[in-house]
């Protein structure tokens, strides 16, 4: 069951911190931190309130189809002001006996850390890792922050900051890689439905706001945004390694199916649209980025038949699935003009 009913459980203090209304809940003995949708700050919008809850819910059950370890989440209805809003639950980790440290306050222990927020650079991230007291924990870290960061570039996710991932401690004291959290920010939730369907209609600019979808890090030198195909051009072992381990995992039918079955969400529009941006970044960044690895004594040529072979069969399976895809067939994808 994917939905939870709010008026089952009784409201209690908030503890949470972040940018999002919240409020916390506890139901049938355990705590939630429940979302509400975000007010849009961005001026001249038609848009009141953020699809982030959606986001949420859909960008942990995606983590949770590949096996990444992922908050449990829910969505339900929320009466405010004599209207319904729908709201996402997120399974307090204090239920499993873990208690969460962001990585933001390991970077606060770091003296030598710059303290440098939200826009990041690589080397920065990997100085703050490199401070954690032993190897294992480092290792760990680092493994499970590029796992991390290939779902979120399947699923769009360009704020992953400091504060959205991190340590937790077990009740014994032990410390191990926080399960995922915060995925409100995955699969364009600003848009509205005019806006997802009029880009359903124009392929081209479908694939270049799929494709060039921005990171969380910043260039090492000019301090400029890197996309997340940036980031795959520049990998390192770490990188690579968590692409061969996580794409064969990824499950196109799985996850079209947890969109397909995502409860309160009516508008067949929006579907289609969270499946086609992310389907883009599926074919053209991690598909072409696994084959590279994976298959690197092929030719070029047998190299494309590879992707070729791959995107056939899924299509095989979502077809069974229910599937079906834009009248237009998606190509290559256009560069951004700011690149």
């Amino acid at each position: 069951m994917n939905t939870i009913d709010l008026n089952q459980g009784k409201e209690v203090m908030n503890i949470y911190g972040g940018s999002e209304r919240k409020k916390r809940f506890l139901i049938d003995g355990k705590y939630y931190l429940v979302k509400f949708p975000d007010p849009v700050r961005e001026v001249r919008r038609e848009l009141s309130y953020m699809n982030n809850q959606f986001s949420e819910y859909i960008g942990c059950h995606v983590f949770e189809s590949v096996g990444i370890p992922v908050q449990k989440t829910f969505l339900g209805e929320y009466e405010w002001k004599g209207k319904k809003l729908v709201v996402v639950a997120c399974e307090d980790f204090q239920n499993l006996g873990l208690s969460l440290n962001p990585i933001a306050r390991i970077e606060l222990s770091d003296l030598d850390s710059n303290l440098s927020g939200k826009s990041r650079t690589i080397s920065s991230l990997y100085e703050t890792i490199k401070s954690l007291p032993s190897p294992e924990l480092r290792f760990d870290v680092r493994k499970r922050f590029w796992e991390i960061f290939v779902v979120d570039s399947l699923i769009g996710n360009y704020d992953r900051h400091m504060e959205n991932w991190g340590l937790a401690e077990t009740q014994d004291g032990t410390i191990i890689p926080a399960p995922v959290y915060d995925c409100g920010s995955c699969l364009h939730p600003l848009y509205t439905v005019q806006e997802m369907s009029d880009y359903l209609l124009h392929t081209g600019q479908l694939r270049n706001i799929a494709y060039n979808m921005r990171s969380q890090f910043s260039e090492e030198k000019t301090g400029k945004t890197l996309r997340f195909i940036d980031v795959y051009e520049n990998a390192d072992r770490s990188l690579k390694q968590a692409i061969l381990d996580v794409f064969p995992r990824i499950d196109l039918t799985k996850i079209y199916k947890i969109i397909q079955a995502t409860p309160f969400l009516d508008e067949p529009k929006s579907k289609q649209f969270m499946f086609e941006t992310l389907k883009i970044r599926y074919n053209q960044i991690l598909l072409k980025e696994y084959v590279k690895l994976k298959y690197r004594d092929l030719t070029p040529d047998q190299q494309k038949a590879m992707e070729k072979r791959i995107k056939s069969n899924n299509n095989i399976s979502l077809k069974r699935a229910g599937y079906i895809p834009l009248a237009q067939s998606v190509k290559e994808p256009e560069q951004d003009l700011e690149h």
